[in-house]
């Protein structure tokens, strides 16, 4: 890199171990499953990445060879294989200026592209789970057709346990779907200080006691999203104690936004570890073994540990304290007797407000759309518009230490709320 360009918030040698099996799988053709949790920092290397001409040319992706198009699915409203064919037709005349007819089959349309450029086309994929989740056969099975297709190759990013009975059970409906998997693990400690140093140098420029960095570390972990909050409110509040440094709201909601994301499985386990019970119930097998490849567990001599102190600290006070979100008679939304109506939108109010009128019902789509929508509701009836809604206000939940489970989605019926 030059000496203009910012610092790689990691070790060399990290990001070259973390990309190479990514690389030598599309070389072979493979479909490359990457496992993490949370993925946010997956899209900062993807991008490391294709700005590093040089360490892909050493694992066989020589840049003009290839062409690199992005989906979201936790963003892009796909939800089909038409969509997603889609979104890759136009990614691909948006990047290359060719010009695709909207009749021409995809396919032809990868071969013409092939064709005239000589390059092929890495398609990488964020929010993979989404998929499993939604149990998205017909998107699966397009996956496995396609990287039959010489042009295409795949680069799939997971947020969730690819071992799962579950998921190993909807992989079983798609027998041809063989993904190579890499499971990337928590960033050791001298990766932890290497983002430290280029968060206060390259980005907010400003330091902290060396004693600080270090407690930083070991509170957070190799977690980036509990370093970059601490390191925030440092910034912010160069006097702080210790203490108010992991303990801050915004420190809560983030820990809130990493519990919420394991699944019930996982909680039981951690739960279970911080309350030092035997963990052999059979079914958790396959989650203390995800939880422990990507550096959430370690086994120590007296049992298995939690690496992240702070998250280890929020289990216990989960443990001990229930939240209770009530309406009162004005239908103000409570949390534990506080209001906490100034969180939510005014359509998420509505919405919040109707499912704790109806707790443990079934809510259908039309009266979602209802509240989003109080005039002309049809005209503007959209069912990813409506899926949007929900998942923010489980962010919202989130953020104020709520379970997302609590709104769940019952395919073909609705939501259902159950605080």
């Amino acid at each position: 890199m030059t000496r203009n360009q910012t610092i790689p918030a990691i070790l060399p040698t990290t990001f070259e171990s973390m990309v190479a099996p990514w690389l030598m799988g599309i070389a072979r053709r493979d479909i490359v499953a990457v496992v993490s949790y949370p993925a946010s920092d997956r899209q900062r290397r993807v991008l490391q990445l294709l700005a590093d001409n040089k360490i892909q040319r050493k694992y066989g992706a020589t840049p003009n060879r290839y062409i690199w198009i992005g989906v979201d699915f936790r963003v892009d409203p796909i939800d089909d294989v038409a969509d997603l064919e889609k979104h890759l037709r136009r990614k691909l005349a948006d990047q290359t200026g060719m010009k695709i007819s909207e009749h021409e089959p995809t396919n032809e349309v990868i071969k013409r592209f092939e064709y005239r450029s000589k390059q092929k086309i890495i398609l990488y994929c964020f929010g993979c789970e989404q998929l499993l989740r939604n149990r998205a056969i017909p998107l699966l099975i397009w996956f496995t057709v396609q990287c039959r297709v010489d042009s295409l190759r795949m680069l799939l990013f997971f947020e969730t346990n690819l071992f799962d009975p579950d998921t190993l059970s909807l992989f079983g409906s798609v027998p041809a779907f063989q993904p190579r998997i890499v499971e990337l693990p928590l960033y050791g400690a001298a990766d932890t200080k290497q983002f430290i140093t280029h968060m206060m140098q390259s980005i907010w420029h400003f330091t902290i006691a060396p004693g600080m960095t270090n407690r930083i570390i070991s509170q957070c972990g190799g977690m980036f999203l509990l370093v970059k909050e601490a390191l925030w409110y440092l910034r912010d509040h160069p006097k702080a104690t210790a203490d108010a440094v992991f303990s801050h709201t915004e420190m809560q909601f983030n820990l809130a936004a990493l519990w919420n994301g394991f699944d019930k499985k996982e909680q039981e386990v951690l739960e279970g570890v911080v309350k030092r019970e035997e963990l052999n119930d059979q079914s958790l097998l396959s989650s203390i073994l995800y939880l422990e490849h990507l550096g959430f567990l370690t086994r120590e001599r007296t049992g298995w540990k939690i690496t992240i102190p702070l998250l280890t600290h929020y289990v216990q006070k989960l443990l001990t304290h229930d939240h209770q979100l009530t309406l009162n008679g004005q239908k103000q939304i409570l949390l534990d007797s506080v209001p906490v109506d100034a969180h939510f939108s005014r359509a998420q109010h509505r919405i919040l407000v109707h499912l704790l009128l109806h707790t443990g019902q079934i809510i259908p789509r039309d009266a979602i759309a209802e509240l989003l929508w109080p005039h002309d509701t049809q005209t503007h009836y959209s069912d990813w518009a409506i899926d949007s809604a929900l998942s923010r206000l489980r962010t919202r939940l989130i953020q104020l230490g709520l379970s997302a489970h609590m709104l769940e989605t019952k395919k073909g019926k609705g939501f259902i709320f159950s605080p």
